[in-house]
C-alpha cells in the first residue's frame, strides 16, 4: 500500500506484509522499518508506527463466532440512530472485544471499534459513502456473497499508535489475482534500516528476566506476609518441616496443643490443618476453629457475611473471591465437597480458604491431627523464652517466630528454585545476545559500501568498531525502554486475569536486567563489529 499527501502526491508511506514480516518506507524520514507483525508501538513518531496489519483488520472484518457471546442495543444521537453489537471475550474476566455499529436507516456498518485488555480500544473506524458494487443499484437484500456495496470513506483511528487515516475509495476491484511480488517492499537505497526486531528481543529479554525474578519473589513475599499477617507470635512444625507450609502434611497429633498451652507465657494456641489443592488453580486450605484461631490472630476482618458456624461454612479472603466470582451464599465445591460460602474476608491471614478443620479432617483422613500449631504469647518479648520451652517439651521440631518468616521465604532457601531463575536468565541472555548478533551481523553486510566509504576515507578499524558497538548500545537501549513497559503491561494483563497473582518488580531487578542485555547486546555486537573492521575497503566498495 503506498500513502501520497493530497494535490501534490508526495509519497508518505509505502509500506507491504506477507502476513509474518512487515516492510514501512518513510521516504521524508529517509528510514526503512523491518519487524514482526506482533509488534506493537515503539516510535514516539506516530508516521513509525504504521502497520499494514492495521488497514487489514480495519477492511476484513472478523467474524462473530459461535462461542462468542454478544450483546445488543440502541444508540440515537443527534446525527443518527444505530444498532449496536457488543461482541464479549470469555476466559477468567469478561471483556469487550469489539462494538459493531449499524446505521438503523439503511443497516450498513457504520463503526468498528476493537478493544484490547482491560478495556483498552486499539482501533476506531467509521464507514461512510456506501456505494453498489460496479457502480449498479444495490439489491435488496445481500447477494449470494454477501456483499451488496462498499464504504467510499474510511477513517482509520489509532489511539494508542497516535494516528490517523483517511482512506477515499476511488475504485475497487475483487477477487482479482495477485503477483507475489506485489507483496514485497524492497529497500529504498540510501534510506536507514531500523529493524524492530532487535529492539523487541531485547524488550523480550528484559522483560522475561524482570518478570520470572518479580513472579517467585511476589509469590514468596506475598505469602510470608500473609504467615505473618495471622498475628501469632510462634509456629510449631512436625520435624523437619519445609518453610512451604502446603507440604508439610499433618502428622502431628492435635493433642500436643495441650501440652503448648500449659507452658508459661502461653496465651493462646491454635492447631490449623493445612491441605494442597490444585484443582482449579494451586492453593492451600487452612482448617481452623474458629474461636481458636480468633484468640491467636485478632480474628477476621469481615467484609461480607459472618464467621463459620456449619461444618459446610466457608470463608474466602476477598482477593480469592474475586478470582472465582464468589460471593455470600454461593455454594463451592472444593475437595469433592460442597461447601457454603458464608463470609468475605480481607486478605491477609494465612491462607484464602478457610473450613471447619474437623470438617476437612474427616474428608482427608487426617483424624485428630494437625499440620501446624500457632502460638499467641503473653507478650512479644517473651517468644524466645516460650520457643525454648517448646523445643524442650518437644525436642526436634521445628520452632518459627513468625517476626522472622518473610526473610526466611528466599530463593536461596528454597531448593532448585534458584537454579530455575538463573536457567530463566540463562535463556534470557541467549535470545538478546543470539538476535543482537544476527542483526548487526546483518547489518555489517548491507552496509558493506559504506564500511568500504569510510575506510577510503581513513577511518581506522577502531572507529568502525566503535560505531556499529554504539549502534548496538542505542539499540539495547531503546528495547530496554520497551522491556520496561513490556514487563508493567505484562503483569497488568496477569493481574486483570489472575488477581490472586503477585508479581514484584522492584528497581534493582530492573537496573540488573537493564545491565545484564546491555552487556549481552555489546558481546554479541563485538564479532560483527570485528569482522567489519577487518574488510578491505577495495572489495568493500565493490560489493554489490
Amino acid at each position: 500500500m503506498i500513502g501520497q499527501a493530497p494535490v501534490v502526491g508526495t509519497t508518505i508511506f509505502d509500506m507491504a506484509s506477507d502476513g509474518d514480516v512487515f516492510r514501512v518506507s518513510i521516504p521524508s524520514k529517509n528510514k526503512f522499518l523491518v519487524g514482526s507483525v506482533t509488534v506493537e508501538r515503539i516510535s514516539e513518531k506516530p508516521i513509525e508506527n504504521l502497520r499494514p496489519q492495521h488497514l487489514v483488520d480495519a477492511l476484513l472484518w472478523p467474524e462473530v463466532r459461535k462461542e462468542e457471546s454478544v450483546l445488543f442495543e440502541e444508540f440515537n444521537d443527534e446525527t443518527a440512530r444505530y444498532y449496536v453489537l457488543t461482541v464479549l471475550r470469555g476466559g477468567y474476566r469478561t471483556e469487550i472485544l469489539r462494538k459493531i455499529w449499524f446505521d438503523r436507516s439503511d443497516l450498513q456498518v457504520s463503526r468498528l471499534q476493537t478493544f484490547g485488555p482491560k478495556g483498552i480500544l486499539l482501533s476506531d473506524v467509521h464507514f461512510s459513502d456506501w456505494q453498489p458494487l460496479n457502480g449498479q443499484e444495490p439489491p435488496a437484500s445481500p447477494t449470494a456473497g454477501g456483499i451488496r456495496g462498499f464504504p467510499r470513506q474510511i477513517r482509520i483511528e489509532r489511539p494508542h499508535d497516535d494516528y490517523r487515516l483517511d482512506l477515499q475509495i476511488v475504485k475497487l476491484a475483487l477477487n482479482e489475482t495477485l503477483p507475489l511480488d506485489r507483496f514485497k517492499l524492497e529497500q529504498p537505497p540510501g534510506t536507514e534500516t531500523v529493524r524492530m526486531v532487535g529492539v523487541m528481543a531485547v524488550a523480550v529479554e528484559v522483560a522475561l528476566v524482570v518478570l520470572i525474578v518479580g513472579l517467585t519473589s511476589g509469590l514468596l513475599t506475598e505469602t510470608a506476609k500473609r504467615i505473618e499477617g495471622i498475628g501469632a507470635d510462634i509456629m510449631l512444625q512436625p520435624p523437619a518441616a519445609s518453610i512451604f507450609l502446603g507440604f508439610s502434611g499433618s502428622p502431628m497429633p492435635i493433642k500436643i496443643a495441650d501440652k503448648l498451652a500449659q507452658l508459661k507465657y502461653v496465651q493462646a494456641v491454635a492447631p490449623a490443618l493445612l491441605q494442597f489443592n490444585s484443582t482449579g488453580g494451586v492453593e492451600v486450605i487452612y482448617g481452623i476453629d474458629p474461636e481458636n484461631f480468633r484468640a491467636v490472630s485478632g480474628g477476621f476482618v469481615f467484609l461480607k457475611g459472618r464467621d463459620m458456624e456449619g461444618p459446610d461454612d466457608l470463608l474466602v479472603d476477598d482477593w480469592a473471591a474475586k478470582a472465582k466470582n464468589l460471593k455470600v451464599g454461593d455454594t463451592y465445591n472444593l475437595l469433592n465437597h460442597d461447601w457454603h460460602v458464608v463470609g468475605i474476608v480481607e486478605h491477609g491471614k494465612g491462607a484464602r480458604l478457610f473450613v471447619p478443620i474437623s470438617t476437612l479432617q474427616d474428608l482427608v483422613g487426617a483424624h485428630d491431627k494437625a499440620s501446624i500449631f500457632l502460638l499467641k504469647c503473653t507478650r512479644p518479648e517473651h517468644t524466645e523464652e516460650v520457643m525454648d520451652g517448646i523445643r524442650a517439651v518437644l525436642p526436634g521440631y521445628t520452632v518459627r517466630p513468625l517476626k522472622d518468616f518473610l526473610s526466611l521465604m528466599t530463593s536461596t532457601n528454597i531448593p532448585g528454585l534458584e537454579t530455575f531463575i538463573h536457567a530463566m536468565i540463562s535463556l534470557a541472555i541467549a535470545i538478546g545476545l543470539l538476535v543482537i548478533f544476527l542483526t548487526m551481523y546483518t547489518t555489517v553486510i548491507e552496509r558493506t559500501r559504506d564500511i568500504g566509504v569510510l575506510k577510503s576515507l581513513g577511518a581506522n578499524r577502531g572507529f568502525i568498531v566503535r560505531a556499529l558497538l554504539t549502534e548496538s548500545a542505542l539499540l539495547c537501549v531503546f528495547g530496554i525502554a520497551a522491556g520496561i513497559g513490556l514487563s508493567y503491561a505484562v503483569r497488568a494483563a496477569f493481574l486483570a486475569g489472575f488477581p490472586t497473582l503477585s508479581i514484584l518488580i522492584t528497581p534493582a531487578w530492573v537496573l540488573r536486567a537493564g545491565g545484564i542485555a546491555l552487556a549481552g547486546a555489546i558481546i554479541g555486537a563485538s564479532y560483527p563489529a570485528w569482522v567489519a573492521s577487518r574488510k578491505d575497503p577495495v572489495e568493500a566498495l565493490s560489493y554489490d
